[in-house]
């Protein structure tokens, strides 16, 4: 199996059916950067699918559904250019700052967290609502080729489970309501170019 590649098919069994590798498979996995890297798209592929299954996914995200699945059909070797994540570096968490933490008018207990890439800025204002919280955020972007926006934005629990999805407006702003506390990891999906991520996303 060295001089071969795993076939879609297969790939499609073990990630969707949850069906294990075989020795031989787990062996040419360890070996195979192109296939690790089609097992890696298809994973993305299959956690934007159980978003997909708890919302109603807009024309814009089923367009970007068809183009990740397209990506993994290319094959191994043109998935890693594509498939760069842009983890968002935090910048400033207005908790540090209490006399700071409802600028702008925000509510009493409210604070702002400043997430930045090369590219892009993802400003999050998060808001008591009760026992849970409300999340506001913008997307500030740079001129460049590709658009950032309209994007799907995710929310993935500690479980590494979908817990909340929605999609950004042309200007970038969006909306989660209904947040329990905890830690999260939060996707920015564009309609073209790497997706964007924040880890270790604390939502006190």
């Amino acid at each position: 199996m060295a001089d071969t590649h795993l076939d879609l098919e297969r790939l499609l069994v073990h990630i969707f059916d949850h069906d294990p590798w075989t020795p031989q498979e787990a062996e040419h996995l360890a070996a195979c950067p192109s296939c690790r890297a089609q097992v890696d798209a298809l994973r993305r592929l299959h956690e934007e699918l159980e978003v997909a299954r708890r919302s109603q996914p807009s024309p814009t995200a089923l367009r970007r559904y068809q183009q990740l699945f397209q990506q993994v059909q290319t094959g191994g070797q043109s998935a890693p250019s594509w498939w760069q994540w842009l983890r968002a570096r935090l910048a400033w968490d207005s908790r540090q700052q209490p006399a700071l933490a409802g600028v702008r008018g925000a509510a009493g207990g409210s604070y702002r967290l400043l997430y930045t890439t090369p590219r892009v800025e993802v400003e999050l204002l998060v808001t008591p609502t009760g026992a849970r919280r409300q999340l506001d955020g913008d997307i500030l972007a740079e001129p460049g080729p590709d658009p950032i926006t309209p994007a799907l934005i995710e929310l993935v629990d500690a479980s590494d489970l979908p817990a909340l999805a929605v999609e950004s407006d042309q200007e970038g702003r969006f909306r989660l309501v209904e947040v329990p506390t905890g830690r999260y990891r939060l996707t920015i999906t564009p309609p073209a170019g790497a997706p964007i991520q924040i880890d270790e996303l604390d939502i006190t």
